[in-house]
């Protein structure tokens, strides 16, 4: 068994790719150390900022991370959220890592709609908002050390078909009044970075924090991230990316 850096995500009400930043921000990441993350995509000429503020849902203080200033109403297939993202010359292992949600996302949207994955269309911001939330995502997460990512069962809400497609192998469940509670990134990003579901986090204390979502719900709409040490074995550890 190995000591490990763990991020363990509650999902008790939803996830996206915004909610997963603000959530590590909050549990310890540093805004500037995001902004790092992301600079390379915006020197190659990604239009876009990152937006990062306190919030109240309801009880909960929460950090909210927001992904604007895109050009509206651009078609972008993978190919060219793949070329941004190397262009921006954005460190292999975050590279590669960020490809792989990309083409889970185009997959299973492409499948969906009868497509192939090649010539799916991610219309408005979308495609943008992937690659920044992507690459945000694991960037963060390598710039935290993390060696291994833990989940709890999904609130999925209403799930839209891409999601419920995204996480048929993981735990998820439906509690919302009538409304999808995960993004298709968010589902993305769970189904490439969970190694473990888990109803609660593998250890004791750690940094708490909170990301907040866009909706406004009987119970707070935050992901909760926990970030602390654990033990995982040694087949996860010689397994995970550098």
């Amino acid at each position: 068994m190995n000591e490990a850096k763990i991020a363990y995500f509650d999902c008790a009400s939803g996830a996206s790719g915004e909610m997963f930043l603000g959530a590590l921000v909050a549990a310890g990441l540093l805004e500037a150390d995001l902004r790092d993350v992301v600079a390379p995509l915006q020197r190659a000429g990604a239009a876009f900022d990152v937006v990062i503020q306190p919030v109240q849902k309801g009880p909960v203080a929460a950090t909210q991370v927001r992904i604007t200033g895109q050009v509206p109403d651009v078609q972008a297939r993978l190919a060219d959220m793949i070329a941004v993202i190397g262009e921006a010359q954005v460190p292999q292992p975050v590279a590669d890592a960020a490809v792989r949600v990309l083409r889970r996302l185009a997959a299973e949207e492409a499948r969906i709609g009868g497509e192939r994955p090649e010539d799916h269309v991610f219309a408005g911001t979308r495609g943008m908002n992937a690659v920044v939330g992507a690459v945000g995502v694991v960037g963060a997460l390598t710039v935290l050390q993390v060696d291994e990512v833990m989940s709890s069962p999904v609130n999925v809400g209403a799930p839209l078909p891409v999601v419920a497609a995204l996480l048929s192998r993981a735990p998820t469940y439906e509690d919302s009044p009538g409304i999808p509670l995960v993004t298709p990134l968010g589902a993305a990003l769970l189904a490439e970075l969970v190694s473990e579901w888990s109803a609660s986090p593998p250890f004791a204390g750690g940094n708490i924090g909170h990301g907040a979502g866009d909706r406004d719900l009987p119970k707070p709409n935050v992901m909760r991230c926990f970030l602390g040490y654990g033990t995982i074995s040694g087949a996860t550890a010689q397994a995970r990316p550098d």
